[in-house]
């Protein structure tokens, strides 16, 4: 094998590996962008499936302080009463003294939803009842758009002169004496 022949054979390798490898990173970079979008969407779906359910949690007042359960005294006696036997049995025997009341139990599922209940009468014309307690800070709306640019404000008064530069051997101000002309120096205008 020569040497020439060697060289284009590395060349040509070398060739088709950066091909390669260009080919991959433009595949890898759009799998991401792919997921990235992806994800993206499905962000925007669960904060819009956050804010529905919030919103009925809310409609249907959980945590409100009017249908709040109260915690009931653990192991107390509750208000119970012996209930009259039915008349088409017969009554036994009087047996041992009854058990005190045991801790009570966990609260029921609800139940199902019920008839529509008739009309009510009218109501009293009365005057309104107080405010209710303020209710929580919502959340920080979003920006808002930029207003249209205001009408220019007037022309502010003449400032004071300005102290010569110390860094540069210019002629002073009152040498110059004419402002606003070319100055030799820096070629700038003032």
């Amino acid at each position: 094998m020569s040497v020439t022949t060697a060289t284009s054979g590395a060349l040509i390798f070398s060739g088709a590996s950066l091909l390669v490898s260009l080919f991959a990173a433009a595949s890898i970079y759009s799998q991401v962008n792919s997921i990235w979008t992806e994800l993206d969407n499905e962000i925007d779906s669960f904060k819009l499936l956050t804010n529905d359910i919030w919103g009925d949690m809310i409609n249907l007042g959980a945590g409100s302080a009017s249908n709040r359960i109260r915690r009931q005294a653990y192991g107390g006696y509750g208000a119970t009463g012996t209930s009259a036997p039915e008349p088409h049995f017969p009554q036994g025997d009087k047996g041992p003294l009854p058990k005190p009341v045991g801790r009570q139990g966990p609260r029921g599922q609800p139940g199902e939803q019920g008839p529509e209940g008739a009309e009510g009468p009218a109501g009293k014309d009365a005057y309104a009842g107080p405010p209710g307690v303020e209710g929580e800070d919502g959340v920080p709306g979003y920006q808002g758009s930029a207003g249209p640019d205001g009408e220019e404000g007037p022309r502010g008064p003449a400032g004071l002169p300005g102290k010569d530069a110390e860094y540069c051997k210019c002629p002073t101000r009152d040498e110059g004496a004419n402002h606003g002309a070319w100055r030799r120096k820096h070629k700038r205008v003032y």
